[in-house]
C-alpha cells in the first residue's frame, strides 16, 4: 500500500481505505505501515489505535524513528521525502504525503497492535500497524515475511516492484499510468476522478481483484454458476427421470452428436485446469537448476 500523489490522495488510497472498512468487521487480518510516510500525521494516526496501550506503543515506535532522524538530520532532503516522483505527482510536503498515506486505513478501522518489522500478528483478526520502511521492495518483503498473503500497492507515477512469494496488486487513478503501464496495473480507479465511480464501487472492485489474484479466476464464473447451477440441476434431474422411464437413464444424455459433444466439453472443462496445472509444475521442475 504505497506511493502518493494527487490522484492517490483523492482516489487510490481512499479505495484501499474503503476495503479496510469493509473487511476488518468481517474478520480479515490486515496491515499498514511505512513509518517515514506518516511524518506529520503521527498524532492523528495514534488516535486510531484500538486502546491506550496500542496508542502508546505506536507513539513510542514513531518517536524512536523521529529521534533517529533528528540525530542524523541533514539540511538537504532533496529526493528523499517527498521523493522526486511525489513532487512530479503534485505533492509539496511530507505532511501532505503523510495524510494521503493515512487514508489507506479508511474512516472507521482501528489498529489493534504495533508490529516490529516482519513480526507475525498474534492478536487475532483485525488491523495491524507494522514499523516498516517506505522503500517499496523492503516494505512488501517485510509484510510478506510476517505472513500476509497479498499486498495492495497504490501508485500514481507507476512502479514495477513485485514479490516472488506474495502477490502484489497494483491500483492507480492516474490515467496516463494506467495507459502507459497497463501490464503493471491490476485495477484502474481513475473513474473516481471523472465522477464515474464512487469509493464504495472502487472498494468492491478492489475486493473482486483480490479474489481474482488469489484464486486465479474472476468472480464472474462463480456468480454465473450460482445463477445457472440450479437450472442445470433441474434439467439433469428431468433428463434422468425421462431416461429412467425407458430403463436406461444414461441414454438420454448420449442420444446424439450434440449431447455427446456437450458431455465431452463438460468433462474437459473439469479436468483441463488440473492437467494444465500438473504440466506447468512439471515444466517448472525441469527448468529449476539442481545442485550437484
Amino acid at each position: 500500500m504505497r506511493r502518493v500523489g494527487h490522484d492517490l490522495r483523492l482516489a487510490s488510497n481512499p479505495t484501499v481505505g474503503n476495503l479496510m472498512d469493509k473487511l476488518v468487521p468481517e474478520g480479515a487480518t490486515l496491515c499498514f505501515g511505512e513509518t517515514s510516510e506518516l511524518t506529520g500525521c503521527g498524532q492523528v494516526c495514534a488516535e486510531r489505535a484500538a486502546d491506550e496501550a496500542t496508542k502508546k506503543k505506536f507513539l513510542d515506535t514513531w518517536s524512536s524513528y523521529n529521534d533517529f532522524i533528528n540525530r542524523h538530520k541533514t539540511n538537504d532532503l532533496s529526493e528523499s521525502q517527498p521523493t522526486k516522483g511525489n513532487i512530479e505527482g503534485g505533492l509539496s510536503t511530507i505532511e501532505e504525503k503523510a495524510f494521503g498515506n493515512f487514508m489507506k486505513i479508511g474512516h472507521d478501522s482501528k489498529f489493534i497492535d504495533v508490529l516490529e518489522p516482519a513480526e507475525e500478528p498474534s492478536k487475532g483478526p483485525g488491523l495491524y500497524y507494522m514499523d516498516t520502511s517506505s522503500a517499496a521492495a523492503e516494505c512488501v518483503t517485510l509484510m510478506c515475511a510476517a505472513g500476509f498473503v497479498m499486498h495492495l500497492f497504490t501508485t500514481g507515477q507507476g512502479n514495477i516492484i513485485g514479490n516472488p512469494v506474495e502477490p502484489v496488486l497494483k491500483l492507480s487513478a492516474n490515467p496516463r499510468t494506467v495507459r502507459t503501464m497497463s501490464e503493471h496495473i491490476d485495477l484502474d480507479v481513475s473513474g473516481i476522478l471523472r465522477r464515474e465511480m464512487g469509493f464504495d464501487q472502487a472498494g468492491d472492485a478492489l475486493i473482486d481483484s483480490m479474489i481474482t489474484h488469489r484464486l486465479g479466476f474472476k468472480p464472474s464464473p462463480i456468480v454465473l454458476g450460482l445463477i445457472l447451477g440450479p437450472i442445470a440441476e433441474q434439467g439433469f434431474v428431468q433428463g434422468w427421470m425421462i431416461g429412467g422411464a425407458t430403463g436406461d437413464p444414461l441414454s438420454i444424455f448420449l442420444a446424439g452428436p450434440l449431447t455427446i459433444t456437450i458431455v465431452v466439453l463438460i468433462f474437459a472443462s473439469l479436468f483441463f485446469p488440473l492437467v494444465a496445472g500438473w504440466l506447468r509444475q512439471r515444466r517448472n521442475a525441469e527448468e529449476t537448476p539442481h545442485d550437484g
